[in-house]
């Protein structure tokens, strides 16, 4: 007779912080729940909290209903378990969660990365079949991928500086530990286990969650981490409010967290009251003055006034909650931390040491641009080239058709006689700053990779009547890349400090000015002093 073969339970295992053993601190409102003592033999496993929710019919029910008998209606209710069950082992509590059991846990109680290191160091780094990511430059765009067979986790287009791994799937090495495993928080799980040998598998997942022979492949996993914790982000919060009531603070700095459409807005205003005039910028001195008539600024005062969008005629068009247009980069307990659009993150000392340190590396230019004043950025370019005496050409919107594609390339902004290949950006907003170093890139890799292209950029400067002398030339190697200086302009105010952007921005600059530098040029970075006479 055919041995039968165990039955897998799919589990989602969470470790709960070291010294936490009070229910009361790990599961909200346990008082209210039903609880259920579990005992295996003479032995007590743990405690089963559960919380039974009324009948309901599903989500999707109330297309069809009206079509459905009355008698045949209260077959289509459904009813909901959620349940928590902790156990404790070795010295720890664990909680496996059942249904929406993890809504039911404290936050703060939990061990941030226990599914993810418990994962990457039972892992084949050869052979991973989903990631799961959060790009850290811009505007907190989340990807998640799946591979149709296990594939290197390089090949997913990870960035190992500028993504956050959110979850990691794969099979691991020792087939004991589980069919698969994936991980962040929580562990995911599919085993043979029951009640008689849990304990058995969360030795063991919690003995690899304290590994570290996961850096040997995935060390950069520490070099950003979402803070998840209420408790901390409250601490955060009190010395932000303590560095923006500190006028002489330059780590906090305020900017829309969307890109802006600054043709299509009148400006930015603090109230909803039109008799306001709006302004051309959100800063953080204006800011500070406004709200801060008769004391200072406090966390609870960012948490609920508004920064507003005002259309051309005045008319509120959109909003932000104060606190998510607020970025900061503040030292705490030895570390760095980073706010950007109303998330705190904790970044690794080496890491920002080396990031901060890119990019003061990148050499400043040696242009003179005149001050900005004017309302938009083409207004500034257009001023720029005018009052340059030929020596700056305009190519700010125009455009080149990329050859066996649909995208516009913007070859630059400014293209010198000294070949200058000037991107220009008003800094509004770190997706703003990211968008920028893509498009110097994206210009300087098609131009030193493609004929097509820059035939297509000389079509373009013939077609704007701009003299030979400013032509690329269609031999384009290694020596022709190195004669063209990438410059990366961004207007900022305080002249009389050095440029500083957004940790994240950084980062992208960084990438970007070691892509351009691989394929010969010269970069550089330029501050732009803004003067917006609206402030």
């Amino acid at each position: 007779m055919a041995k039968k073969k165990p039955r897998h339970h799919p589990l989602s295992i969470y470790l709960i912080k070291e010294g936490v053993t009070d229910p009361q601190e790990i599961i909200t409102n346990v008082s209210k729940l039903n609880q259920h003592p579990i005992h295996v033999g003479r032995r007590r496993l743990g405690t089963l909290y559960a919380k039974h929710m009324p009948n309901h019919y599903p989500t999707w029910f109330g297309f069809i209903s009206e079509h459905i008998d009355q008698v045949a209606l209260q077959q289509f209710k459904i009813k909901n378990v959620s349940a928590v069950l902790l156990v404790p082992h070795d010295d720890r509590v664990f909680a496996i969660c059942f249904g929406h059991g993890h809504q039911l846990l404290y936050e703060e109680a939990l061990v941030s990365d226990f599914g993810l290191k418990a994962t990457l160091n039972s892992i084949n780094p050869d052979a991973v079949r989903q990631l799961d990511l959060r790009r850290l430059d811009s505007t907190g765009r989340i990807a998640f991928e799946q591979a149709g067979q296990e594939i290197p986790i390089r090949q997913f287009g990870l960035d190992i500086e500028q993504d956050l791994v959110r979850r990691v799937t794969a099979r691991p090495i020792d087939p004991s530990l589980g069919l698969q495993l994936s991980g962040r928080d929580s562990l995911h799980v599919a085993i043979p286990a029951s009640t008689r040998n849990i304990g058995d598998y969360l030795g063991r997942y919690l003995a690899k969650s304290k590994e570290d022979t996961y850096k040997e492949n995935f060390e950069f996993i520490d070099n950003i981490e979402e803070v998840t914790s209420d408790s901390q982000c409250a601490e955060l919060n009190e010395l932000l409010s303590e560095q923006i009531n500190d006028n002489q603070s330059t780590n906090v700095w305020m900017a829309p967290p969307d890109i802006v459409d600054l043709e299509n807005i009148m400006g930015f205003r603090y109230t909803k009251d039109q008799n306001e005039e709006p302004r051309l910028d959100i800063d953080l001195n204006s800011f500070r003055i406004y709200c801060a008539v008769g004391g200072d600024i406090t966390w609870d005062m960012l948490r609920t006034k508004h920064i507003y969008v005002c259309d051309v005629n005045g008319e509120p068009a959109n909003q932000w909650l104060a606190y998510k247009c607020l970025y900061a980069e503040l030292p705490y307990h030895e570390e760095v931390y980073v706010l950007t659009e109303g998330k705190w993150y904790r970044v690794d000392t080496n890491f920002a040491k080396k990031i901060n340190e890119s990019f003061e590396s990148i050499l400043d230019s040696d242009l003179q641009l005149p001050v900005w004043a004017q309302r938009r950025e083409d207004e500034y370019n257009q001023h720029v080239a005018e009052t340059s005496n030929g020596y700056f050409q305009l190519l700010d919107k125009k455009t080149v058709q990329y050859p066996g594609g649909h995208n516009k390339v913007e070859f630059c902004d400014l293209l010198s006689r000294d070949r200058h290949l000037v991107h220009i950006k008003k800094f509004t907003s770190s997706s703003g700053l990211s968008h920028l170093c893509e498009q110097g890139v994206n210009s300087a890799e098609y131009t030193r990779q493609d004929l097509a292209f820059r035939e297509k950029v000389n079509a373009k400067l013939r077609e704007l009547h701009i003299p030979e002398e400013f032509h690329i030339p269609l031999e384009f190697g290694s020596e022709q890349a190195g004669a063209y200086e990438i410059v990366f302009g961004i207007a900022t105010k305080h002249p009389h400090l050095p440029l500083e952007i957004p940790f994240f921005s950084k980062v992208s600059m960084y990438h970007a000015a070691r892509r351009c530098q691989g394929l010969g040029y010269q970069v550089s970075k330029l501050k732009i002093v803004r003067n917006d006479l609206a402030d």
